[in-house]
């Protein structure tokens, strides 16, 4: 045998490793998703339990939990992020270094994770299911998993929601930082508001337009509008109809308001704090997107 022949087989046969490595990393993917399904979490945040469970005593920073599991560093902050949301992780500061945190599992997520070895264990002690059962139990899954996904999937307020629940996540960890607590910076508006709009946000009614304008916008630049946008629902109100109820009065009618009061009514009723808790949301919905772009995407075709 040659010298280039011997470096072809040496190449084949890596090849054949990698080739058999990455069967078994799909494979064991495979196994861990189902695994993380059974306590509503993604195989990322299962990976990041566990790992934070094998260093129960001073904990990790989120560089070395990416190395350790071969994440990204964008991917890593995110799942932190989320677990650190649903109660799981808790982070210290590094003496002599505030800048680094170090993440380690809660009383929740130590209970997570006895959890999941009890799971594990009986799901490999279960006994395998008849061929004929498990074929028609997968075919009702298929039918059931259908129609959840045309019913909730891809739908207006499923997204909305989503982007919600990301980017009041990243507000609540950096509100940390100035002392405020989880929740103070929604953009959800005050039902005592003159600007809370009751009706479907998914499904808005169309408000009072001046005539004019009304009857040029039904064919703008020779375009015609949305088929049902003539048969959109319509409010006679532009504002909050109720919010004079809420308005604090003595026995006469008159508005009563207290130095603590009159700042209270002043951010309740105010266009411009509004439109500061709207741009901080975009601004996070920016980094939402971000972090997506820079995760781990999978794809077939």
């Amino acid at each position: 045998m040659t010298a280039d022949q011997s470096q072809l087989t040496e190449a084949a046969l890596r090849i054949e490793r990698m080739c058999q490595t990455a069967v078994g990393g799909r494979l064991a993917s495979r196994t861990l998703v189902g695994w993380a399904r059974s306590f509503d979490l993604g195989e990322p945040e299962l990976q990041v339990l566990w790992c934070l469970r094998q260093q129960p005593s001073d904990g990790l920073d989120q560089t070395t939990i990416a190395r350790r599991l071969a994440f990204s560093t964008a991917q890593v902050s995110a799942t932190v992020e989320r677990l650190r949301a649903c109660g799981l992780i808790v982070q210290r500061l590094t003496v002599g270094d505030r800048r680094r945190r170090l993440w380690r599992l809660s009383g929740d997520g130590q209970i997570l994770a006895t959890q999941l070895l009890v799971h594990v264990e009986a799901a490999c002690t279960a006994k395998p299911q008849q061929a004929d059962t498990t074929l028609g139990r997968t075919a009702a899954a298929l039918v059931l998993l259908a129609f959840v996904v045309g019913a909730s999937g891809c739908t207006r307020a499923y997204y909305r929601k989503q982007a919600d629940a990301e980017v009041n996540c990243i507000v609540d960890h950096k509100a940390e930082a100035v002392g405020a607590l989880p929740g103070e910076f929604r953009i959800d508006v005050d039902p005592r508001s003159r600007m809370f709009d009751p009706d479907d946000p998914d499904c808005p009614p169309m408000p009072p337009d001046d005539p004019i304008s009304h009857q040029l916008m039904n064919c703008v630049d020779c375009k015609p509008g949305a088929p049902c946008w003539k048969h959109a629902p319509h409010t006679p109100y532009s504002d909050n109809p109720r919010w004079e109820e809420y308005l604090p009065l003595n026995d006469k009618g008159q508005v009563v308001l207290d130095l603590e009061g009159a700042v209270q009514m002043t951010r309740l009723q105010s266009t411009d704090y509004q439109q500061q808790l709207e741009t901080l949301y975009l601004s996070c919905l920016d980094v939402t997107f971000e972090r997506f772009r820079f995760d781990t995407q999978f794809f077939s075709g």
